[in-house]
């Protein structure tokens, strides 16, 4: 990375985000910190954990901390041709030591959700990684495609344990379901093509084309392929994967799922996709597709990016006058250089190290 881009990769903000969802017309929404805990109660099925902060209100009415931002959206949706919504918040989830708080930022589409809005969705989502940084990728998957194949191989709880063994990458335990389930070779060696593949979208969606066995896998290489299209004609430079073994919650999405991924991070920051299944069960007509960055995980990052406290440390010793100091500071900042001023520099990371009245030269 140049050192001009490296210094655009620090202008990163959330301003700078929200700036471009709204040049697309996605209009700031802010939701309440505090929900009827019923809303999520008659919605566990769409929540990625069970498990709610609650607390009883000055009425006595029990209240959730908001584990979800996706359903206090939906929940106001009026139904209107198309709502476009943005949104930080945080979040508030378990883990293994309790529960924490977790800072999102995001966008929602709802109502007609076309090709061209998924593939705007798609491509803001990319956006949003390569404000991050240059290094990222967006993995894609359709949840049309594989469910429709495992079926041809399994049905009832076989076939949702052949669809978790894809997800987990398992290729001994879809062997195992496969031949358990009398399933032909060749829909074995799709299965396992499946669960292992990876790759850009041509190559990827050719083969998955050569593998279609219904209507309903056809139609889902259908729709990825127009939305790949149409994202890379918003965004050309578009880093974009397919990963067929991304299978997150189906109660919850449907059709296009992505997960974004940065270089330094071992975890996606980025989820979003198609969830029209929850409009469905929340009683609302139209189709919905959203994406959600993990600001917690952006801070670790930035804290593995940012290895240096400067970068240039300037030693000077006691006989050096304060006045010297100071230009030597502000000499060096105006050549666009980080400083920290010391007389000792022990412990401190640092690009470059000069006494006082030494000069510094720019890197290429």
């Amino acid at each position: 990375m140049t050192k001009e881009q490296r210094e655009n990769k620090e202008t990163f903000s959330l301003s700078a985000l929200r700036g471009l969802f709204r040049s697309y017309g996605y209009a700031e929404y802010r939701v309440n910190r505090f929900e009827d805990y019923e809303l999520y109660a008659r919605n566990r099925n769409f929540l990625r954990s069970d498990r709610i902060l609650t607390f009883t209100d000055v009425d006595g009415s029990l209240k959730a901390m908001r584990p979800d931002v996706t359903l206090s959206i939906v929940r106001n949706y009026t139904g209107i041709p198309l709502w476009k919504v943005s949104y930080t918040e945080n979040i508030y989830r378990p883990d293994e030591n309790g529960f924490r708080q977790i800072p999102q930022t995001g966008l929602e589409c709802l109502g007609d959700v076309d090709d061209v809005m998924q593939s705007e969705v798609l491509m803001l989502a990319c956006r949003s990684l390569a404000m991050i940084s240059d290094g990222y990728l967006m993995d894609l998957s359709h949840l049309g495609f594989v469910p429709a194949l495992a079926a041809e191989a399994a049905k009832g709880e076989q076939g949702k344990l052949l669809l978790e063994a894809v997800r987990q990458k398992n290729t001994s335990l879809i062997r195992s379901i496969c031949q358990e389930n009398g399933a032909p070779e060749k829909l074995q060696q799709d299965l396992l093509w499946t669960a292992q593949a990876y790759g850009g979208p041509r190559p990827m969606l050719e083969r998955m084309r050569q593998m279609v066995r219904n209507r309903e896998m056809e139609e889902a290489c259908a729709d990825l392929e127009r939305i790949v299209k149409g994202t890379v004609c918003f965004l050309p430079e578009a880093a974009l994967r397919i990963d067929l073994s991304i299978m997150d919650d189906l109660h919850y999405y449907n059709g296009l799922i992505f997960r974004g991924m940065i270089q330094g991070l071992p975890a996606p920051i980025l989820y979003g996709g198609r969830y029209d299944n929850l409009l469905t069960a929340m009683g609302k007509e139209g189709k919905a597709i959203g994406f959600a960055v993990y600001l917690d995980l952006l801070n670790e990052y930035r804290r593995e990016q940012d290895k240096y406290d400067a970068d240039v440390l300037l030693q000077y010793g006691d006989g050096d006058s304060p006045e010297a100091v100071i230009r030597a500071i502000e000499a060096l900042r105006g050549q666009g250089f980080s400083v920290r001023a010391q007389k000792d520099g022990e412990g401190l990371r640092f690009r470059k190290k000069v006494l006082l009245g030494e000069e510094v030269q720019k890197d290429e």
